[in-house]
């Protein structure tokens, strides 16, 4: 049930506690709680190397003459002996009683490997050996027999002993006991951004650890295990004790991502690195899955072994409510009473979703495009709907995805556009969807996109080589356009001496697909983490700070303007912009920055002026979702000063030219039921003043990926 707490009230008041410091004075406001919550994208380019040999240790099909010749090679054994002192452990360790059966069928034997739900048939399970090379145990069984799909072993320059062990575990093979599946290792499935978030925890012991011991994913990623030159194997990662060694790795783990979580790291945890062959990415293609360390206090394990007793105790209600569901497709949604019949008893009941479940166009979607729940709904207009749904059989080429245009106001489907274009998105009423071919050249792919009207008919297509000359390559992260669509921008990565840490745009325009530079020099010492364009401007996020970059080829003045904000290159943040010319940056940790368009603005990008206002809201944790042309925004945020509470609050803001108005404030108790909530999304209806808050809930006994979807309905309009 919704409590109403506050009604409209302006929020004007300049907070004195709190500045942001740029290149001029930003006017700073408070309005209760607003963080991001909302999906970072994954950016690619910088170069990675895991250390200076390991990159040519998983086979490729003729291994004596190509890999074995690569790890013998001076060039890779250059600086490769690991210093057992590097990372020397403060007291000598006792092998475990569970890893002794192991040691005695094998010596070289320092730990055990447990991915759940890897295998066909169930877990895939292995004991992991070290050995005296990167060579034998490609072709060796842990029983040192020769065989196809060898063991799983951790890179030999890293010692794990009674003494010492690498922050960062290495570990080689194809994970799979199949002969068949050499060519497609299971580890793969990572790439699938569904299979990433179910599966995100690794167990792994070595010989001195506790048994089970767990690793949380933080990262997945592909690489080229040539590298585009020596300097790719510049970068050792094994012990982090050289100067701003961690921040390069962690920075590359990031950026590199395919999937991604928001786990903080730092250099004081321990971490552990899965590689394995991509075939897909070409004969030296590689795939790399990077986890961190779990440590647990000691609340925290007696609060596990409590949640342990409360989920026995609810055994039997479980297995009632799985019999009051409803299928749809692979998937199973709760009946209204089902998700009723799971809340507490001592909650008040949540009427608003039944009285307003009608209206919302969210809880429409997600009975009928499930899968959504996963992908996002992404609003085109008042009336229109992207619904994506990504095909998730990773043993095709994924030419199946499919991108259904649904129209609200009269429930249905105006087309379904099948293509293997990927990460299609949402601007100016039209949809883009875009993808790299990497089959000429990994480092200069050809960049494939196509801009759809708001009915699916093909407005622009796209093909361009992005091959410039060799101290370029190419940013791999999707390309913007402006409003009609009929010119693209992708940015390009410069080599500048170290690193390719400079960046530069080029723009196409429609039927010429002739690469043209845009504003010299106004990214240097950068790169883009996300972006986006209208006729006027760009607004990119770095990984130090935002700006704007004038789009106006023949711009000579007031090219671009950085510094507006600090950006928080690891946490859930996006920049964007909106019908109305505006752009918008907000961050986890609660600032909203808009930069609209104003002609008595006190700053100048090319021949437009801007007022620019950050707006501090972070005093709560919250979560924050958007209208889709930025008129309105909820935020929503957890009393912590009563934690545990199932209670959260929920409030509409209406943002203005200069100010951002607090419309209403409600405390809603949240739909509950014996799953966990794994993952959620908001959505605001500007129209009729709904929020839905979807929710994709697991059957924790379930082995057949059955899920079931609920959503929470608020009215602030009533």
């Amino acid at each position: 049930m919704e409590t109403i707490i506050s009604n409209k009230r302006n929020v004007n008041e300049t907070v004195p506690d709190k500045t942001i410091v740029t290149n001029r004075e930003i006017q700073i406001k408070r309005g209760g709680a607003i963080a991001a919550c909302i999906a970072v994208l994954a950016m690619g380019g910088a170069l990675f190397s895991l250390n200076n040999n390991i990159h040519r240790t998983v086979p490729n099909s003729d291994r004596e003459s190509s890999v074995t010749k690569d790890i013998e090679s001076s060039a890779f054994k250059e600086n490769d002996t690991a210093d057992p002192e590097d990372n020397p452990v403060s007291t000598a360790r006792t092998v475990q009683d569970w890893a002794k059966s192991y040691l005695e069928q094998n010596a070289d034997t320092v730990g055990f490997l447990k991915l759940k739900d890897l295998a066909d048939n169930g877990d895939f399970e292995s004991p992991v050996v070290q050995g005296e090379d990167n060579v034998f145990y490609l072709n060796h069984g842990f029983d040192k027999k020769e065989n196809e799909t060898g063991t799983v072993f951790a890179d030999y320059n890293d010692p794990i002993n009674e003494k010492c062990q690498p922050s960062n575990i290495v570990l080689f093979g194809y994970y799979t006991d199949d002969t068949d599946a050499i060519l497609s290792s299971p580890i793969l499935k990572y790439k699938d951004s569904k299979y990433f978030e179910q599966h995100n925890t690794i167990e792994f012991s070595t010989i001195f650890d506790d048994p089970e011991t767990e690793y949380q994913v933080i990262s997945c990623f592909s690489y080229d295990a040539v590298g585009e030159d020596k300097r790719d194997y510049s970068f050792r990662p094994r012990n982090f004790d050289e100067e701003k060694s961690f921040d390069e790795w962690i920075s590359i783990v990031k950026n590199r991502a395919i999937n991604k979580s928001d786990i903080e790291c730092s250099e004081d945890d321990d971490y552990l690195t899965l590689v394995t062959k991509d075939s897909a990415n070409g004969e030296d293609g590689r795939f790399a899955v990077v986890a961190k360390k779990v440590t647990e206090t000691s609340d925290e394990k007696s609060a596990k072994i409590e949640d342990s007793l409360k989920e026995s105790a609810k055994d039997a209600n479980v297995k009632d409510n799985k019999a009051d569901t409803k299928n749809t497709g692979n998937y199973t949604i709760p009946n209204d009473d089902t998700a009723t019949d799971n809340k507490t008893e001592d909650k008040p009941e949540n009427t608003s979703s039944k009285d307003t479940k009608k209206d919302s166009v969210i809880a429409k979607l997600c009975e009928k495009y499930p899968r959504g729940v996963y992908t996002g709904y992404q609003q085109i207009n008042d009336d229109r709907y992207l619904i994506i749904l990504f095909d998730l059989d990773l043993e095709k080429d994924q030419k199946n995805n499919k991108y259904i245009i649904y129209d609200a106001s009269t429930d249905s489907e105006i087309t379904t556009i099948t293509t293997d274009m990927v990460n299609p998105y949402v601007f100016a009423n039209k949809i883009a969807a875009y993808n790299y071919d990497y089959t000429k050249s990994r480092a200069n792919p050809t960049l494939l996109a196509t801009v759809y009207d708001e009915n699916g008919n093909v407005l622009y297509e796209y093909e361009v080589d992005t091959y410039i000359s060799k101290e370029y390559i190419t940013n791999d992260i999707s390309p913007v356009f402006n409003n009609d669509g009929s010119r693209m921008f992708y940015s390009m990565k410069k080599n500048n001496g170290d690193y390719y840490t400079d960046t530069e745009i080029f723009y196409i325009d429609s039927g010429d697909n002739t690469p043209h530079l845009l504003n010299k020099d106004s990214l240097k010492d950068r790169e883009i983490r996300s972006w986006s364009a209208n006729d006027d401007a760009i607004i990119i996020e770095s990984f130090d700070d935002v700006g704007i970059i004038s789009t106006d080829p023949d711009c000579k003045d007031n090219v671009a303007l950085f510094d507006i904000t600090q950006a928080e290159p690891f946490s859930f943040s996006s920049c964007g912009s909106w019908a109305n010319g505006s752009f918008y940056y907000y961050t986890y940790s609660g600032n909203l920055t808009i930069i609209a368009p104003d002609d008595n603005g006190d700053i100048q990008v090319g021949n437009k002026h801007y007022t620019i206002k950050t707006y501090d809201f972070s005093d709560y944790h919250t979560s924050f979702a958007m209208s889709y042309n930025g008129k309105y925004f909820v935020a929503s945020y957890e009393d912590y000063t009563n934690y545990p509470d199932d209670d959260k609050y929920f409030t509409l803001y209406e943002i203005g030219k200069d100010h951002i108005t607090e419309i209403k404030t409600v405390k809603y108790n949240i739909t509950k039921t014996e799953y966990n909530i794994t993952h959620y999304g908001g959505y605001f209806d500007e129209s009729t003043g709904i929020f839905t808050l979807c929710h994709e809930r697991s059957d924790p006994e379930s082995n057949t990926g059955t899920e079931y979807y609920i959503y929470d309905i608020i009215n602030f309009f009533e």
